[in-house]
C-alpha cells in the first residue's frame, strides 16, 4: 500500500489495468489508488460468500426502493441506503451503501448511528424490527430506543460518510 501511495498517475494506470483487466475511466490518482486498495483487499481478505451474496439479495428484493419508478415526478426521496449491483469474473455481488451529511438533513436531528456487531441482538431482544424503521426512513426512532444515535447538533458542515452494510438475516 505504501507503495501505491508514492506511484504516478501512469503507474496507477497501468497497475489498475492488471488488477482490473480494463483501463480506469477519466479519474484523479486518489480515486485510482482507492480503487487499487479495494481490489488488493479484495485478492488479500477474499470477497463475499455465496451465502452473503445470497442474504444481500434477499434484503435488496425486499427494499422497496429498489427500483422505484420516478418517471413523471420531481419528488426526492432521501434513501437510508442504496443497493449496489457488480458483476465480476460473471458473479453478481451486491451491497448496500448509506451516505450522510451534517446532522441537519430531513425530520430527525441525529447525526447518524453507532452500529456494531451486538446491534442487531440488542435490537431483538428489545423486539425493535430494524428493517421495518429503515424501509420506514425511521431508523432514528430505532437508534435512540437502542442508545445507539448520535446527537451533534447542526455541525455547519457539509460533511459526508460512507456506510458499507452485509446483513444477515439468518441471525
Amino acid at each position: 500500500m505504501d507503495v501505491i501511495g508514492r506511484q504516478n498517475m501512469p503507474e496507477l494506470t497501468q497497475k489498475f489495468e492488471e488488477l482490473y483487466g480494463f483501463k480506469p475511466g477519466n479519474t484523479t490518482p486518489r480515486g485510482i489508488r482507492k480503487r487499487i486498495s479495494y481490489r488488493l483487499q479484495e485478492i488479500y481478505l477474499g470477497g463475499l460468500s455465496d451465502r452473503d451474496i445470497e442474504t444481500l439479495e434477499a434484503v435488496a428484493d425486499k427494499d422497496p426502493l429498489a427500483n422505484l419508478d420516478q418517471r413523471g415526478t420531481r419528488k426526492v426521496i432521501n434513501r437510508e441506503g442504496t443497493r449496489l449491483k457488480r458483476v465480476w469474473k460473471g458473479v453478481e455481488h451486491v451491497v448496500i451503501a448509506g451516505i450522510d451529511t451534517d446532522g441537519t438533513d430531513g425530520v430527525s436531528n441525529l447525526a447518524g448511528g453507532m452500529v456494531d456487531c451486538t446491534t442487531a441482538k440488542r435490537a431483538k431482544e428489545k423486539n425493535i424490527d430494524i428493517y421495518n424503521y429503515v424501509s420506514r426512513f425511521d431508523d432514528s426512532v430505532a437508534l435512540r430506543a437502542l442508545d445507539d444515535g448520535v446527537l451533534t447538533g447542526a455541525t455547519g458542515t457539509n460533511v459526508n460518510d460512507l456506510k458499507l452494510m452485509v446483513v444477515d438475516l439468518n441471525k
